[in-house]
């Protein structure tokens, strides 16, 4: 070797910095892969039952979805693996989390409710009313769901319906005598018109494939608001 020229590294020899520096990295990945497996796929059996009720499959067919998964990812896996390869994984998993948002749409929306509740408060300071109140409550819903497993696959489960609802309300609040007939009031109020299902077909039938959605209905109200009494 001439004076000046610096000397090949062997082909499995990696700097010390580089071989220090990836481990935490590697500890990192590996315990987000033992939490990743063992809450979702590991823990699909705990679901088996909930979701044979919820959803009206049977076993079987629940079962065999798991495995048509498994299936998928293992053939994937070349394709993805030679991607990341060559463009690095920041694109396609941001891409694959995009994707798998948008296969679930919904939403409600209260065009109008109301509520009929007493007031039962004490005053101990003057001018001062500390309260609390309860009722009923109603509201009328609309509801819009689909499922979407286009374009990866060719079926989406629709649903949109609306229906008037009966709950309760419960709260409590502060009004102040400011002035003659004049007060101001803050308030705050939960209301509650419990829970709405709906079982969907595809839209394209294929039995015995169905999705139920369900919606819960609650919503938590605090306001500011001036009286005058006559």
């Amino acid at each position: 070797m001439r004076n000046g020229a610096a000397a090949p590294l062997d082909a499995g020899t990696v700097p010390v910095g580089e071989a220090s520096g990836g481990w935490p990295l590697v500890w990192a990945l590996s315990l987000a892969q033992l939490i990743a497996w063992g809450s979702i796929y590991y823990g699909f059996s705990l679901f088996v039952v909930p979701m044979e009720a919820e959803l009206g499959w049977s076993r079987i067919w629940l079962n065999g979805a798991l495995s048509l998964g498994l299936l998928m990812s293992g053939l994937f896996a070349y394709p993805v693996g030679s991607w990341i390869d060559r463009h690095g994984g920041r694109a396609l998993m941001t891409l694959g989390s995009l994707t798998g948002a948008g296969f679930l749409v919904a939403r409600q929306h209260t065009d109008v409710f109301g509520t009929v509740r007493p007031r039962f408060g004490i005053s101990l300071i003057d001018r001062l009313l500390i309260y609390g109140t309860g009722g009923l409550a109603w509201g009328h819903i609309n509801y819009k769901a689909d499922s979407d497993f286009r374009p990866v696959g060719t079926e989406h489960y629709p649903a949109s319906f609306s229906k008037t609802k009966v709950g309760w309300a419960l709260g409590a609040g502060l009004e102040y005598a400011v002035v003659g007939n004049w007060s101001v009031r803050a308030e705050y109020l939960h209301i509650d018109l419990g829970d709405t299902s709906k079982t969907i077909n595809p839209a394209i039938p294929l039995p015995p494939f169905q999705v139920r959605y369900r919606f819960e209905t609650q919503a938590n109200i605090a306001r500011l608001g001036v009286s005058y009494k006559f």
